[in-house]
């Protein structure tokens, strides 16, 4: 392997790609809405006859709540462990959290809304924040450029995740079941 040699803004641009990339895949949680009629009918179907739409709100409110609380946390986090240790941390609780809904779904409605929700809403408040801290340190004088490329990585990440999802879980595009809901 050939070693590159980058400057200051070389490396600085290269943090901001990874910053971008990190929060295009745990943007994800933005996709919520869009699994949403499928989770509800399927808890409604196979769980607990009681969940409705309903349920949904406190889906996309807990996740968002959760970010938004998790966002501090690491920036206080972040001065006092080594940021590239602790990044592994949101990618590990996000992966954590899809492997653990997918045994919830099956299991219990409040189980799913904590793994699907919160810990969801976890990670990507913890990465968010670690990630703006750490791309802000190369370019401090371009604030609002560095912010704006990795915000755009966390929308664009639920722009092209979505699709994918209901192709998956939905190649047909059929309505879900009105009779369970």
């Amino acid at each position: 392997m050939i070693p590159l040699k980058l400057g200051e803004k070389g490396q600085g641009c290269i943090a901001i790609f990874g910053g971008f990339l990190i929060l295009a895949s745990l943007g994800q949680m933005y996709t919520i809405t869009n699994m949403t009629p499928y989770v509800i009918s399927y808890l409604h179907e196979r769980l607990d006859s009681k969940v409705d739409y309903s349920f949904g709100i406190w889906i996309s409110a807990g996740s968002i709540s959760f970010y938004a609380s998790s966002m501090p946390i690491s920036g206080l986090l972040g001065r006092k462990v080594n940021i590239l240790r602790l990044i592994v941390i949101p990618g590990f609780l996000n992966s954590l959290s899809h492997f653990a809904s997918a045994y919830a779904l099956t299991r219990n409605k409040i189980l799913f809304f904590f793994t699907y929700s919160i810990l969801t809403g976890i990670a990507l408040g913890l990465a968010f924040g670690l990630v703006l801290q750490t791309t802000l340190t190369w370019f401090p004088k371009r604030n609002g450029l560095v912010v704006g490329i990795c915000t755009v990585g966390s929308g664009l990440g639920s722009i092209l995740l979505a699709p994918f999802q209901t192709l998956y879980i939905n190649p047909n595009n059929l309505s879900p079941n009105n009779s369970t809901l």
